[in-house]
């Protein structure tokens, strides 16, 4: 199945409002990763940097993304939530920024393989945040789907 990710932008954000904010703008999915682009004039601080909140969601978004995109392409409509998570920051963000979310051709096949057979499916998903070339951030998640 073919993705559209202006379409898929656009519903995300009418079913996340809140994420309307922050706008996101997703490009570049593949069957194993997404990235995911953010302003840091929506997303700033008092500091004048990306707000850690916005990089939390958003890094959330992105893993929660890529996950319902890898459903999708497989024809699977599903719900998908995050189970657990963690965020580690390495150093402040002070320009238009991006999330590159990914995920193992090994854990994508398990999570299909659990969708086809009617069963919930998990998805480990790791986000870096980006400016540039640089990491400036590491997330992790687990993701359900069913």
């Amino acid at each position: 199945m073919k993705i559209d990710l202006q379409r898929f932008t656009r519903e995300t954000l009418d079913q996340i409002p809140v994420l309307r904010c922050m706008q996101p703008r997703f490009s570049q999915f593949d069957s194993l990763s997404l990235r995911l682009h953010a302003p840091l004039a929506a997303n700033i601080n008092d500091k004048h940097t990306a707000f850690g909140g916005s990089i939390a969601a958003l890094a959330t978004v992105a893993g929660w993304a890529l996950t319902t995109l890898i459903a999708r392409q497989a024809g699977h409509h599903c719900d998908v939530v995050v189970a657990c998570s963690q965020l580690n920051y390495k150093a402040p963000v002070d320009a238009d920024f991006y999330f590159l979310a990914r995920t193992a051709a090994a854990a994508r096949e398990t999570l299909l393989s659990a969708l086809a057979a009617g069963d919930k499916g998990r998805l480990d998903v790791d986000v870096a945040v980006m400016l540039e070339q640089r990491v400036m951030a590491e997330f992790n998640g687990e993701y359900v789907a069913g």
